[in-house]
């Protein structure tokens, strides 16, 4: 199967599966995979911006690209499986018939008469509404609140970017960085209280077992500048630093997504080391379980897939799930990757502004 740029329904996206940018009839007719780097691992960023529309490349290069390099397949985008199912499908069609957009959410804000043009009467808003519909039946009303005010967020921050740097509305964009936002800022509020018998209190980190490293890993994202942090770090089971690392990448991958990735790199790079006999802890708990699944067919399986076959390559690795709280020595390393200044690579000797966190879990 071959995928063509022009002609196939292949862009993840709500709204219009399909490139919009107007196409010369060769690349048009061209297979997706022409649009890959020379080594077929990534995007060819710069092919991607200059042959389509802002709109178009945006959603392109927000899509994380398997390092297997599997064949072409079609998914079912409302499963995150890829799987059809009645149920799903039942769903999309209730969305799409029913038309209750919750107005009365946004009067009960008690807004004035300008902020009731911009979300309802101005011609963007309504293109947004439209859009995403927030009408389905199959939200709670909690989760249908958090992403209507999130989206109207999103539009404010939009209508000051035009208004202050010139920039056009971008319906797809202002929608994709909103709802990210909204998961990653969920994801981030995950209460870090231990269960029943650990007495209230935070769950520290715990060195390995002797004989075996472990390696915490974790992501921070930046969707106003359409970049990731992904930091890992190395420690030995007296707890002592081995190393870690910082790297940034572009885009705005869901959250599990960039999870992924960073598991992924991780291993690459622990695989380039020699090192192995390692534990490698993730605070993601969607990667964790399906890591121990079977294989699925959509952009999140084939990165699951990605770290299952590095992993066989490298000697003892075992997968965990940990609470945020014991993972924060990574999540320091990603926050700072965030930052130019704060990506790097370090081998015994630790960066400074890790050092405080490193003797907290020695400690603990």
């Amino acid at each position: 199967m071959s995928t063509k740029i022009g002609h196939d329904p292949w862009l993840p996206t709500e709204d219009n599966p399909f490139i919009t940018t107007s196409l010369p009839e060769a690349i048009y007719e061209a297979p997706v995979s022409s649009l890959l780097n020379m080594q077929g691992l990534g995007w060819d960023e710069e092919c991607v911006k200059d042959i389509f529309n802002e709109r178009d490349a945006s959603i392109v290069l927000n899509i994380p690209v398997s390092l297997r390099r599997p064949s072409d397949a079609w998914v079912w985008y409302k499963e995150a499986k890829g799987e059809y199912t009645v149920k799903s499908a039942y769903r999309m069609l209730v969305g799409e018939l029913q038309d209750n957009r919750p107005w009365r959410l946004l009067w009960n804000l008690k807004t004035d008469e300008s902020a009731r043009y911009l979300f309802m009467d101005c011609t963007d808003a309504v293109a947004m509404w439209t859009t995403i519909g927030l009408s389905s039946p199959t939200l709670g009303q909690d989760d249908m609140q958090c992403k209507f005010v999130m989206l109207c967020w999103g539009l404010w921050g939009s209508r000051n970017n035009k208004v202050w740097n010139g920039n056009a509305f971008d319906c797809n964009a202002v929608i994709h960085s909103s709802l990210t936002f909204l998961t990653n800022w969920k994801a981030a509020y995950d209460p870090m209280l231990t269960t029943q018998g650990s007495g209230g209190r935070l769950l520290k980190w715990k060195a390995p077992s002797p004989d075996r490293l472990k390696m915490n890993t974790d992501i921070a994202m930046d969707i106003h500048h359409n970049i990731m942090g992904l930091g890992w770090v190395l420690r030995d089971h007296h707890g002592m630093f081995l190393a870690a690392k910082a790297m940034q990448i572009s885009g705005n991958y869901s959250v599990q997504e960039a999870e992924a990735v960073c598991i992924r790199e991780a291993l690459s790079w622990l695989k380039g080391t020699g090192m192995g006999d390692v534990d490698i802890e993730t605070d993601s708990q969607l990667v964790y379980y399906a890591l121990s699944s079977n294989p699925f067919i959509s952009t999140f399986g084939f990165l699951i897939d990605d770290i299952k076959e590095v992993a066989s390559m490298i000697e003892g690795v075992d997968f965990c799930f940990v609470k945020r709280s014991a993972n924060r020595a990574a999540h320091i390393v990603a926050r700072e990757a965030v930052s130019l200044t704060g990506c790097g690579e370090w081998f015994d000797t630790p960066p400074l502004y890790l050092v405080d966190c490193l003797l907290s879990d020695l400690m603990n």
